[in-house]
């Protein structure tokens, strides 16, 4: 791809994406593809676990009620940092 087609390409994607969020996506890809594998880690045992489409978004939605009742209000910012995947983030909520 020329450069040119490459800027063409990413316009046409940031047309279609405008306005919308993660959020948006998670909810959106959840509600479509709800029992299909999203995430897949390898736990501490190693085992791996997979978490669905839906149980990602619960997940998700677990973990910003966490935040909210930590005092984070819609537009402060923070980090979340996780050392090797998604079970390290889950782990927090516990």
């Amino acid at each position: 791809m020329t450069s040119a087609e490459i800027l063409q390409r990413r316009a046409e994607i940031e047309a279609q994406i405008a306005g919308r969020t993660v959020c948006d996506h998670l909810r959106d890809t959840a509600a479509a593809s709800a029992g299909e594998p999203a995430l897949s880690d390898r736990l501490a045992g190693g085992e791996w676990q997979t978490l669905t489409w839906a149980q990602t978004r619960q997940r998700v939605l677990e973990l910003a009620a966490g935040f909210l009742a930590l005092g984070l209000a819609p537009g402060n910012g923070s980090r979340l940092c996780c050392r090797t995947g998604p079970s390290t983030c889950w782990q927090t909520r516990q």
